[in-house]
């Protein structure tokens, strides 16, 4: 019976799936203090296995497994537990992050424009 349940266990853990998601936050104005308080409010999300947030791209990139998390979870916390505008920039394994780069070395699905300290302190 004990090798039943270790099996059954096993199987359902080899079905959880993990995914990435990347998610814009604007308005973040410091590198630390902002940075963390987006890390607290993810960590409050209850599967998210990993975030790193890039302060200079106004990113936060979290992988996390879809059988306890998503992304309407994971962009809630950030609304309810900071005050930076935020929204699902790119998941991973969309067609999006799956297009190929032309031979001009461009990046793909990247957003090209990049703000000074002072856009993105007044919003412009």
């Amino acid at each position: 019976m004990k090798k039943i349940i270790l099996i059954a266990s096993m199987l359902c853990l080899s079905f959880a799936g993990t995914s990435t998601s990347t998610f814009s936050v604007e308005g973040m104005m410091c590198a630390k203090g902002c940075a963390g308080k987006v890390n607290k409010a993810i960590k409050s999300v209850e599967g998210v296995k990993t975030i790193d947030v890039d302060f200079n791209k106004s990113l936060a990139t979290v992988t996390y497994d879809d059988q306890k998390a998503n992304e309407g979870q994971i962009l809630a916390a950030l609304n309810t537990g900071t005050t930076y505008s935020c929204a699902v920039k790119e998941k991973a394994g969309s067609d999006c992050s799956q297009k190929k780069c032309d031979d001009k070395g461009t990046e793909c699905c990247k957003n090209k424009e990049s703000k000074n300290f002072f856009q993105r302190l007044f919003g412009i």
